[in-house]
């Protein structure tokens, strides 16, 4: 998360106009589950939540649901703290079809640092998460040093504590991740400072805004950038900078 808060929460805000969700179909079967089964098999569920086992299997924190006021922080601009699934952010990055080589690869509002340690897996030159919420890069740091995994591809992976708004642009080309961390001043400033290093760098910038509803209009309406393609639960946008 960096530098604000947004009503959903990081990693997926949900949205009245997208198709149902695991979320919807959780509701809608409470509805027909009495509560006493719904509590007592909730241990259960947890156990065996996706994001759990990855941390068992890696001996790392990832998971969980952290708002900011559980935090001490007020701030209207960003969104509390829920990991990206592994498998969704796979299954994205590996869309997008790159030379992962040529790239830094930089999540901006990385909480846990849970897609630091996926993108990893990757070999980018390098890889950055921001975070302004210091509880929370504490631990992206410890799970940065904690992570051992044999499909590991990039060893140059850094969580920085700062807010994004206020983070130097690297000049290099490189692939931006947003999942969903902020919105209102803070998303406008981060946004501006990627045009202004693509008119003082002119490069390749890819971005991902992952969101069920796919779409922001601050990126929508960016002049430099434009629409790579557009899924159901995530857009992709390119610089229109032309490089030299």
């Amino acid at each position: 998360m960096v530098g604000g808060r947004c009503k959903s929460r990081r990693g997926g805000p949900r949205g009245p106009n997208r198709a149902m969700t695991r979320d919807d179909f959780k509701r809608a079967l409470k509805r027909f589950i009495p509560q006493s089964i719904v509590t007592a098999t909730r241990p259960a569920r947890l156990f065996f939540h996706p994001q759990r086992r990855f941390d068992r299997r890696f001996n790392v924190d990832t998971g969980g649901l952290v708002e900011l006021a559980d935090l001490g922080i007020s701030n209207d601009d960003a969104a509390g703290y829920e990991a990206t699934t592994r498998s969704a952010f796979i299954r994205i990055l590996k869309s997008v079809g790159l030379h992962y080589e040529d790239f830094t690869f930089m999540d901006m509002g990385s909480g846990k640092g849970a897609v630091l340690l996926y993108a990893s897996e990757f070999p980018f030159r390098r890889v950055v998460g921001v975070e302004f919420a210091s509880a929370l890069h504490t631990i992206a740091e410890r799970n940065i040093v904690t992570y051992r995994n044999k499909t590991v591809k990039c060893k140059n992976v850094t969580s920085v504590c700062m807010d994004a708004a206020a983070y130097p642009i690297p000049p290099e080309p490189t692939v931006f991740y947003f999942g969903n961390p902020f919105k209102g001043a803070v998303l406008t400033t981060v946004r501006a400072n990627i045009e202004a290093s693509l008119v003082q760098h002119p490069r390749e910038v890819i971005i991902i805004y992952h969101h069920p509803l796919s779409r922001h209009a601050h990126w929508d309406h960016a002049e430099l950038l434009q629409v790579r393609r557009r899924e159901r639960d995530h857009s992709v946008y390119t610089s229109r900078v032309q490089t030299t």
